[in-house]
């Protein structure tokens, strides 16, 4: 399974203080882009421009610990009705969502390293453009997701 994003550069953030830029500022303004989740058959990316690369990360945090805790989540795009379901059986999870056909079964552990994958490559992407990140408490939070 391939879970990426990709980050938009068009977007002006150049009067953004990062060192004290907001948690919901983080969650919807910031790190704007698209997410590609595919097994390389079925392509469930949402390559739309607008999602909250940073808010998806955390979201995913909250999915693999209702998985664990229930077997199933859902993570609902923010300002949006287009959803993602997951639904374990034992070690595997199924993955579909609402606005493309098909699914993707992964195992349990690879879904719950390629989030914490995301998480940690999006914790220093976003550091390395933005260096005053490291000083914020709310995007410190990405690192201990």
């Amino acid at each position: 399974m391939q879970l990426e994003y990709v980050v938009r550069t068009d977007t002006d953030l150049r009067s953004v203080s990062w060192a004290t830029v907001s948690e919901s500022d983080l969650r919807y303004n910031c790190f704007l882009g698209d997410v590609i989740l595919t097994d390389g058959i079925v392509d469930l990316s949402a390559r739309w421009g607008w999602i909250s690369v940073y808010d998806f990360a955390l979201s995913m945090q909250w999915v693999l610990a209702d998985l664990a805790r229930t077997g199933e989540a859902v993570l609902t795009f923010t300002e949006s009705d287009a959803t993602i379901r997951f639904t374990r059986a034992e070690e595997r999870v199924e993955i579909s969502t609402s606005y493309a056909p098909g699914f993707v079964r992964v195992a349990m552990s690879d879904l719950e390293h390629s989030s914490r994958d995301l998480a940690t490559r999006l914790s220093r992407d976003g550091e390395h453009r933005h260096p005053d990140l490291t000083g914020n408490p709310h995007w410190l939070r990405l690192r201990h997701a």
